[in-house]
């Protein structure tokens, strides 16, 4: 659902317009490497997107999940020709959300998350995270997701310490965890920002 104003203009007519100058154009998924300077149509009836500097994934009105360039962590930035990761591919059906860093939501509300070593988006697949999910949301090594009886559930890599100098600040973590622990009921809404864990209850 299209929850604000900028929402309703970057979706308008379900169409993707997307413009880019940078040097890496890999995830434009037009069907080629060139810089685009001017909006182009690349994909339509679409509901949702999130992309990043590497690679665009979107979620069309019928639940099938697109991508487009290079899926890695950390991406290695290499400008050799790479013909399927210039144009669109489907990576899943019965997707009813799409949210950060591929994490989709099925329509029988079970959550995803890539589990793929591989850079290329025609060998990526997915395992279960949670089921009854209605929400979920990653900021700072930290994922959090709400199940369906609004309990609020968390996993990720705890801060260890804080190491503040002249110039920089910086934040030592825990190694990431994937086990998962319960953090409280009757949790509406949740965001991290600054390692800090805001949620909203009822």
């Amino acid at each position: 659902m299209l929850s604000s104003l900028q929402d309703k203009r970057n979706f308008l007519f379900f169409i993707i317009y997307l413009l880019i100058s940078g040097s890496f154009a890999l995830q434009l998924g037009d069907g080629t490497t060139e810089n685009q300077l001017f909006p182009k149509c690349v994909l339509t009836d679409v509901e949702s997107v999130y992309a990043t500097d590497v690679y665009s994934v979107v979620l069309k009105k019928d639940l099938s999940v697109w991508a487009t360039g290079l899926y890695a962590q950390p991406f290695p930035y290499v400008r050799d020709e790479c013909a399927e990761c210039n144009s669109f591919i489907k990576i899943k059906d019965s997707v009813k959300k799409i949210f950060s860093n591929i994490n989709i939501l099925l329509e029988n509300d079970t959550l995803l998350h890539p589990d793929s070593k591989s850079m290329y988006f025609s060998d990526i697949f997915f395992a279960e995270t949670a089921k009854n999910v209605t929400y979920f949301y990653e900021k700072d090594y930290v994922c959090a997701f709400i199940s369906k009886d609004k309990s609020l559930w968390m996993y990720g890599a705890e801060l260890r310490d804080i190491e503040i100098s002249e110039y920089s600040t910086d934040y030592i973590y825990y190694p990431f965890s994937e086990k998962i622990k319960k953090v409280d009921d009757n949790v509406l809404d949740v965001i991290s920002k600054n390692n800090i864990l805001i949620y909203l209850k009822e």
